[in-house]
């Protein structure tokens, strides 16, 4: 029994040590010898580090996504990347520089990158490298010349329609698109300004530098403007900062901005242009908020306002009919049994969908419609919910003014934040306030990311986020993970919910 007992002992052993020396060299072969690298990565204009090991590659003509890995610390391949940007007068688009990680986005020839160099996180990838790197690319029809940068290129970028979506006044609030304001800078140094579609006034404009240009109006008065271009999906923006605040604009066309009378031109009147936005659209229910503020999503109703002075509604099932009309801002109904209502309506624009919303002035309840279907039925949840997704931290982050909370140590336990106020307006802006301090910039969120960028410091900092609503409150809750060496794990805590 004994000799029986050795040799099974032997043999477990013998297993063991099999298992181990598999194990130290299962080191798949892309982490050790490499991938092919794609044929359409412009190594030329975006190069890899000499002795790099690139274990992942894939893409097409349209975009390009690399991973490698160095015997080099983090610093140097930082340096790398940093000398290679100044060598090329490469603009970036957004960069953060920590001791544990380094990205950098930008454009260079004919296209979109994004560079991440991290500390080696894999199995696989802790075992053979010191630092990896994560490149993206994106190429485009183009190639792309940065705003600001070349022989006139401020001045001809700048020409064209610009449509106000937002504002930041001084105190850092946010006021969001008024209908029918614009500027216009033509060819001939003309900056021409609208309101409620009809035309103001005209200046004179001329470029100082890559950022500024120098406004002068009828009365010889000069004042000096820090304009910002860059693309926001897709579409040019232009944000105008001046000291009393900023002023965000998209390229649109002049076609709905008349100065004449001619046939067909587009509305010239608020009234106008809000009656052709709520005809002809079926407007589909989304929730109720009642005088105090208690959400509800309690029926179903589709209202139709038709552009031949008609309207359906259909409640629960049952239609009523009558017919409309719009006046001061106001939708005035009057139905086939002979009542009548009138209500004010707004519109407001989040996520690419538009909003109504129908109130009595004199009373703070008010109904929300959408002229999108799902919201019927996603836009108001109805228990605690936990948004991770960027498309739902994106319209969510935007639903009201977030106060202090508190900061969870990684330890668990909590201490008190200084007195912080944060705004985030749909259109990429956002403000705040930290013991009295104002700062403002632009804002979005990639990848689980919120990354702010400041216009008055040019700082950049990003954190991951994750936005949770609580149903008891009707609040959100946003969570600001902690990525400082030494306190991850640690978290701020903002809400919705005013103190």
């Amino acid at each position: 029994m004994k000799q029986t007992h050795k040799l099974l002992f032997l043999f477990i052993v013998t297993l063991l040590l099999s298992s181990m020396l598999l194990g130290c060299a299962a080191i798949p072969e892309e982490y050790t010898k490499g991938v092919k690298l794609d044929k359409n990565y412009p190594d030329d204009d975006m190069p890899i580090m000499d002795d790099a090991i690139v274990y992942f590659s894939d893409g097409d003509d349209e975009e390009i996504t690399i991973k490698y890995g160095v015997s080099d610390d983090l610093d140097d391949v930082v340096d790398f990347y940093k000398d290679f940007f100044d060598d090329n007068d490469i603009s970036l688009s957004d960069e953060t520089d920590k001791d544990t990680k380094y990205t950098a986005q930008g454009y260079f020839q004919d296209f979109i990158f994004e560079i991440r160099v991290t500390q080696p996180s894999g199995e696989y990838e802790e075992k053979q490298f010191v630092t990896t790197v994560k490149v993206q690319i994106e190429f485009a029809d183009e190639p792309l010349v940065p705003a600001g940068l070349g022989q006139g290129s401020l001045e001809s970028e700048l020409i064209g329609f610009w449509r106000q979506e937002s504002s930041d006044n001084e105190a850092g609030s946010t006021q969001d698109y008024d209908l029918g304001l614009a500027c216009e800078f033509t060819a001939s140094d003309e900056l021409l300004f609208y309101g409620d579609f009809e035309y103001l006034i005209t200046l004179k404009w001329s470029v100082i530098d890559e950022t500024t240009i120098l406004i002068v109006t009828p009365e010889g008065q000069e004042g000096q403007v820090t304009i910002t271009l860059e693309q926001r999906s897709g579409i040019d923006y232009l944000i105008w900062e001046e000291p009393t605040g900023v002023y965000v604009y998209f390229r649109d066309t002049s076609e709905e901005f008349s100065m004449g009378d001619s046939a067909g031109s587009a509305p010239g009147t608020a009234d106008e242009q809000l009656t052709s936005t709520i005809e002809d659209v079926n407007w589909y229910f989304v929730y109720f908020s009642d005088s105090d503020g208690v959400v509800t999503d309690f029926n179903t109703a589709i209202y139709l306002y038709k552009s031949d002075g008609t309207f359906k509604e259909i409640f629960e099932g049952d239609s009523y009919y009558g017919t409309w009309y719009l006046e001061d801002a106001k939708v005035w109904l009057d139905y086939d049994d002979g009542t009548r209502f009138v209500w004010a309506v707004e519109f407001k624009t989040e996520g690419g969908t538009t909003f109504m919303y129908v109130y009595n002035p004199d009373n703070p309840e008010f109904w929300v419609f959408s002229e999108d279907p799902s919201d019927q039925v996603s836009a108001v949840p109805t228990s605690s919910t936990t948004f991770t997704s960027d498309s739902d931290m994106t319209s969510n982050i935007v639903n009201g003014t977030w106060y202090d909370l508190h900061y969870k140590y990684p330890d668990g336990s909590t201490g008190s934040m200084n007195e912080i106020v944060l705004s985030f307006s749909t259109d990429g802006a956002f403000s705040e306030s930290i013991n009295g301090e104002e700062g403002i910039g632009t804002w979005y969120i990639d990848g689980g990311n919120l990354y702010l960028t400041y216009t008055n410091t040019d700082e950049k900092y990003y954190y991951p986020i994750r936005i949770e609503y609580v149903a008891d409150s009707d609040s959100y809750l946003l969570y600001y993970d902690d990525l400082e060496e030494g306190y991850e794990g640690g978290y701020w805590v903002f809400t919705t919910y005013e103190p």
